[in-house]
């Protein structure tokens, strides 16, 4: 099969504004993922893409015994991670009952999960964890 090899990124729309119109960043990662907060740290396999500063990630659904009010993903690939804190929601378990959450992406390479929308914690009791999603942020 044949590939396209562009070096400088490829020009969409108005060339006149280069900056704003031209894809100069395509990119594909799997990672593992563990989650603190837990009586273990269980893992899961992520996948990224990211094109241009657009980062989408499906998360694997990663669930265990709760021993902290805490929950964190680790383990995202450095060219993935912004620049600053991107948040998205989420489907999160929390003491066995599944919610809509938050999904805070932080430049370190954690994702801080939260158990409602405005950083509710977790309770330290139960069966926590995160369903299969896809979410997307900018970088």
């Amino acid at each position: 099969s044949s590939k396209l090899s562009v070096t400088g990124g490829v020009s969409v729309g108005n060339t006149a504004v280069a900056s704003a119109t031209t894809l100069d960043w395509y990119e594909e990662a799997t990672a593992t993922l563990t989650a603190t907060g837990m009586t273990t740290s269980p893992t899961g396999v992520a996948r990224f893409t990211r094109i241009g500063n657009v980062v989408t990630v499906e998360i694997p659904a990663i669930t265990g015994t709760s021993n902290a009010t805490t929950f964190t993903l680790t383990g995202v690939p450095t060219n993935f991670r912004p620049s600053s804190a991107r948040v998205a929601l989420t489907t999160v378990r929390d003491n066995g009952v599944w919610a809509v959450g938050q999904a805070q992406f932080e430049a370190n390479g954690a994702i801080v999960l939260y158990k409602e929308v405005g950083n509710a914690v977790f309770t330290n009791t139960g069966t926590k964890g995160v369903s299969i999603n896809t979410l997307s942020y900018h970088i």
